[in-house]
């Protein structure tokens, strides 16, 4: 891949294969994160965002660094996306806002995005997306 596809990519608004759902409090999304990591999935790969921290993520346009950044950015390029789409936006904002958690996993395939969702839901987090390249999905 040339390394202007790979800034093109690496800059899209669009977030790629992420499973986001939303956990009552920080000990649901915690119970979720050890469910997808006893699954297999890869700590790196997982992020919980709650609090203040979770608002100023979707409410900055920041440059996210450290632990889980990546998934981080990807958040922030959800916003962007959704600023067009505003009530899924504000149901984010609303959800942290009342001590909910977003919990988000990286996945490879719709495959993965599907067993992803379950042990979501098994954690007890609702309104369970897949983002995709091309789809976004209530899963």
């Amino acid at each position: 891949m040339s390394d202007a596809a790979t800034s093109d990519k690496a800059d899209s608004s669009f977030p790629e294969n992420f499973v986001v759902g939303v956990t009552r409090d920080p000990s649901e999304a915690e119970d979720a994160q050890h469910r997808l990591a006893a699954a297999g999935h890869l700590e790196s790969g997982i992020s919980v965002l709650s609090g203040d921290a979770a608002l100023e993520l979707l409410d900055a346009d920041g440059a996210p660094e450290g632990s889980g950044a990546h998934i981080r950015r990807a958040i922030q390029r959800l916003r962007q996306r959704l600023r067009g789409r505003s009530s899924e936006a504000s149901g984010y904002i609303s959800a942290v806002q009342a001590g909910a958690s977003l919990i988000a996993v990286e996945v490879q395939d719709e495959v993965q995005a599907a067993e992803a969702a379950a042990l979501l839901r098994s954690a007890h987090a609702r309104h369970v997306r897949y983002y995709g390249r091309w789809v976004i999905e209530d899963l």
